[in-house]
């Protein structure tokens, strides 16, 4: 026959287990609907690169919602034989914040200022790429681009 203080202290560390699996279910769950990126593939209606009144090149994104946006700071590339200091930007969706739905922030009317991005060192930007690029690669100057 089993000891009583011994069935007790069995279920104590189960339930101890299952809330613990629990917690660890329900976290994971969260971090990947609000910090799991995927890149916004392009698209001409969502992004456009337009140069304001004062000079300086802005990103204007019109869709409903997104997670981050990324840039470079203007490098010097070669591009059909020329010469051109170039700067790379893409933006980022989770499942809460994407252009086609907002977990969040359900809001219609949101203020359009918001969504858009003031490229820096616009003034040596000869042009603007939308691609996916890897921040460290750049850094260490290792990114193909192919």
């Amino acid at each position: 026959m089993l000891n009583p203080k011994k069935l007790r202290n069995k279920k104590v560390m189960i339930s101890i287990v299952s809330m613990l699996l629990t917690a660890i279910i329900f976290i994971g769950a969260f971090s990947y609907v609000f910090y799991y990126e995927t890149v916004i593939p392009y698209s001409e209606n969502l992004v456009k690169i337009e140069m304001q009144n004062d000079n300086q090149l802005v990103s204007h994104y019109f869709g409903e919602s997104y997670a981050s946006v990324n840039e470079t700071h203007p490098m010097l590339l070669e591009i059909d034989g020329e010469q051109k200091n170039v700067s790379f930007i893409y933006y980022t969706k989770t499942i809460a914040d994407s252009p086609s739905r907002n977990l969040i922030n359900n809001k219609k009317n949101l203020n359009e200022q918001v969504y858009i991005w003031k490229l820096s060192e616009s003034e040596k930007i000869d042009a603007v790429y939308y691609v996916n690029f890897d921040v460290e690669k750049i850094i260490a100057g290792t990114d193909s681009w192919d």
